[in-house]
């Protein structure tokens, strides 16, 4: 099984984050701009924070896991389905028990 969480939640978040693409902060004429398709540096050393911030928090203290796994196990050249299971961890509890939520999509 391969944890995909990493790689879909760092591409969503690059494609989001670019500068000028939903916002730019700092932007050229204003504080804050939507959407103005122009960038600098300053914008992009703030975009590269904010990413690896959010990067941090949902990969590594939320755990989001994306886990891809075959139905068809014995012949791994012919992949027919494949299941993705959502796993995040909700809690831990005193004992070392926790609790997760998995969803399969």
């Amino acid at each position: 099984m391969s944890d995909w969480a990493p790689v879909l939640i760092g591409v969503v978040l690059f494609v989001l984050l670019q500068p000028g693409l939903l916002f730019s902060f700092p932007g050229n004429r204003e504080q804050l701009e939507f959407g103005s398709m122009k960038t600098n540096g300053k914008a992009i050393f703030i975009h590269t924070l904010i990413f690896f911030a959010l990067y941090y928090v949902l990969i590594l203290a939320v755990k989001i896991h994306i886990y891809t796994s075959l139905t068809n196990s014995q012949d791994l050249r012919w992949m027919t389905s494949t299941n993705i299971h959502v796993t995040t961890k909700i809690a831990t509890f005193m004992d070392g028990k926790t609790l997760n939520y998995r969803c399969l999509i």
